[in-house]
């Protein structure tokens, strides 16, 4: 069966908050959570991430513009700009990507197609640039740091997401940083 974006070859993925193992915290990665309400303040690093995604995923027509994430910002989705600290801006910090959540399921972080549960937060739309010298597993960390903030900071019990089935490294990415396979939206 397949839904508006979750095709037969795509991988559904859940991660648990009591099952994530712990992992080694890096000074030289952070994360900012950003939401409609301070979006603005971060414009400009929104902005960044967008032209790397616009570079490293050329063939992508639909990819996100600045009006399509104020958007999703209206809509109340929230998301975790990624930040490598060896690589300074003039604030001493530079974005290397983001990773994009909500209280619903949004495939596009604006329309919802399902509702979720108390404590269930439907995240995606997760990229890390390759535009910038960053050690290798810089990927499989955001997902490890953004979840800990989501389970810990915010109160989750659960994430729910996808990975587009072509989309192998992603797929390993999540798998690897303890996200389990898991048909959760035929679960409601």
């Amino acid at each position: 069966m397949s839904y508006p974006n979750i095709e037969d070859r795509d991988i559904q993925v859940a991660r648990y908050k009591g099952r994530v193992k712990d992992f080694e915290r890096k000074s030289e990665f952070t994360i900012q959570l950003v939401s409609t309400t301070n979006y603005r303040d971060f414009e400009g690093d929104l902005r960044k991430v967008i032209n790397y995604i616009k570079k490293d995923l050329p063939d992508w027509d639909n990819s996100p513009n600045f009006a399509d994430v104020e958007n999703r910002f209206v809509f109340h989705s929230r998301c975790f700009l990624f930040y490598y600290q060896e690589k300074y801006d003039k604030y001493g910090r530079k974005p290397i990507g983001w990773y994009w959540f909500s209280d619903d399921v949004r495939f596009d972080f604006i329309d919802i197609n399902k509702r979720l549960n108390k404590g269930v937060c439907y995240g995606g739309n997760a990229f890390v640039t390759k535009q910038v010298k960053r050690p290798k597993k810089a990927g499989k960390y955001m997902y490890q740091i953004t979840s800990d903030f989501i389970f810990n900071q915010l109160g989750y019990d659960k994430i729910v997401a996808y990975v587009n089935g072509w989309n192998v490294k992603g797929i390993m990415t999540t798998v690897g940083a303890g996200s389990e396979v898991e048909n959760w939206y035929d679960s409601w």
